[in-house]
């Protein structure tokens, strides 16, 4: 396992991830919003892309739909101009008075279908990460991929190598045991974000700051054979991002 961090200011983290064994910068933010090409190559540095979240696979006016997954088609071809392995992505938000949970999924899958197809021809990888619990917090929507369930089912739709999951240990925190994510997709499972949290709410903590088992968490990815990117989500502070690996690294064999 190697370590990467998230980053709305890649070109500033250079010299950070370098001096700290970091191997990865996992790009976010405002970066994504203009039609400029990424000019952050670097040989030592391996790159992936952060979608917006508020790019929902799961919205029920189809014009809007199509335009989400256009947006996302551009994305691709900015990842394949600019290096980066893969983009992680959310299965969706949807609106209750509009959808079923069951419907929103099926809305997910099949915009998935068509972006999978998508990837493969351009060999980037999409990961589609696990998200927090809606029932704890206060936004006026809900989320896909809150629990296993939303996975084996976008797993058993979609075979393809180019389909994988951004394992997110602190919303999976929020919403049951971490462990039981690992054990479910552990081969599956292309990188993982580490953060931490007392159960209840996205703190984005340090890890060894809250009730993460991180012990059990490290554990359980040496069983399943993960050998990908541990990407520490600690909102752009360096320092944070820094205690977070040192702590991890440490629990490592």
């Amino acid at each position: 396992m190697e370590f990467g961090f998230v980053s709305c200011k890649p070109r500033e983290r250079l010299d950070f991830a370098r001096a700290n064994g970091f191997r990865h910068i996992e790009l976010d933010g405002p970066i994504f919003h203009d039609n400029s090409r990424l000019e952050i190559s670097s040989r030592d540095i391996g790159l992936s892309f952060h979608a917006p979240l508020e790019l929902s696979l799961a919205v029920k006016a189809d014009d809007l739909m199509r335009a989400n997954i256009d947006f996302y088609k551009r994305l691709i071809d900015k990842a394949r101009e600019s290096g980066a392995e893969w983009i992680t992505f959310h299965p969706g938000v949807y609106l209750s008075y509009f959808f079923t949970k069951e419907q929103a999924l099926e809305r997910s899958v099949t915009s998935l279908r068509e972006l999978v197809e998508y990837a493969e021809r351009r060999q980037v990888i999409l990961a589609v990460e696990n998200f927090r619990n809606s029932r704890k917090d206060p936004y006026p929507y809900f989320q896909l991929g809150t629990e296993i369930g939303d996975f084996e089912r976008i797993f058993s739709a979609i075979d393809s190598m180019y389909l994988r999951m951004c394992f997110d240990v602190g919303h999976a925190n929020m919403t049951g045991s971490p462990v039981d994510y690992i054990r479910a997709f552990g081969g599956k499972m292309h990188s993982v974000h580490v953060h931490d949290n007392h159960g209840e709410r996205d703190e984005h903590l340090v890890c060894g700051k809250g009730n993460v088992n991180w012990q059990e968490v490290i554990e359980e990815l040496e069983k399943a054979g993960f050998n990908g990117k541990l990407v520490i989500e600690n909102e752009d502070n360096p320092d944070n991002i820094l205690a977070s690996k040192n702590y991890l690294a440490a629990l490592i064999r």
